[in-house]
């Protein structure tokens, strides 16, 4: 029977040693990361080359959340960048993961369907999570994130689900949250007087 030989390019080899250092909780230089970044930035098809699979972006999302998306922002104008981004709304919510979200939208343009989902994804974690203290940090950052959006034109109030602002029925005294109360209300009333 013919059996595969798959071996690695001395690149190849060197970008999944690089890669996969801070899985093992290694920490990577200034210039091995310069390194990985600008190779991945030349050939964003290298992560499939090496067998950089969609459970290891989400590992490298919680362990350094600033390489991985240094590496979605190399890859986010090439095929194969909706699939990462699907991984957000498919994974359970975490902290890494928003943040990761939220430095991407200030870079790059995201498709308008992914927003949509990914705020009924914050409203269901928020929902199905026990604890009120994780569900006032899910309602801060999920205001931290549409505050984010609405700065950098990815949103109007359409795309904002009316469930949203369940999270903010409560009075807060959060600056995040407040500044989200506002903006609403203002896009509400913008779009009441163009009507």
């Amino acid at each position: 029977d013919f059996i595969w030989d798959f071996t690695m390019s001395p690149e190849q080899e060197t970008i999944s040693n690089l890669i996969n250092r801070p899985l093992k909780n290694k920490a990577l230089s200034e210039e091995q990361t310069n390194y990985l970044l600008e190779s991945i930035g030349e050939n964003p098809a290298i992560l499939k080359e090496i067998n950089f699979s969609y459970d290891s972006m989400m590992k490298l999302i919680e362990k350094n959340g600033e390489l991985a998306t240094e590496i979605l922002f190399k890859i986010s104008k090439h095929d194969g960048f909706e699939n990462y981004l699907s991984l957000f709304l498919e994974r359970a919510w975490t902290v890494n993961s928003m943040k990761v979200v939220n430095k991407l939208i200030q870079k790059v343009e995201m498709p308008k369907q992914f927003i949509i989902c990914y705020l009924r994804h914050i409203i269901k974690s928020y929902k199905d999570e026990a604890k009120q203290e994780n569900k006032t940090r899910i309602a801060r950052l999920a205001a931290f994130f549409i505050l984010n959006l609405s700065e950098h034109e990815h949103i109007n109030i359409d795309m904002i689900p009316k469930e949203i602002e369940e999270i903010f029925v409560e009075k807060s005294k959060d600056d995040d949250i407040l500044k989200l109360q506002q903006k609403i209300t203002e896009l509400r009333k913008t779009k009441d007087d163009t009507n």
